[in-house]
């Protein structure tokens, strides 16, 4: 089953099937270990003054370099 349902990624809400959904969370983990690794060997190489030049890539408008507040409710008809 792939109904409805609304999402809130740090307070803005998103109406989105469950795959896409699961898409979103899939590219949000995704993104967030590939950004964590880049930061992380700057800083094991000693560059760690260099981390802020690194983008961080966001989804739906939202920042990977931060945890998300996530919610999924269904939509009330």
């Amino acid at each position: 089953m792939n109904s409805l349902k609304v999402i809130s990624i740090d307070g803005e809400e998103f109406q989105m099937t469950e795959d896409e959904i699961l898409t979103v969370m899939s590219e949000y983990i995704k993104k967030k270990r590939e950004w964590s690794k880049k930061v992380d060997s700057l800083i094991k190489a000693g560059k760690g003054s260099m981390v802020n030049e690194i983008k961080v890539p966001t989804i739906k408008g939202h920042s990977v370099g931060k945890n998300w507040n996530i919610q999924i409710r269904s939509i009330k008809e």
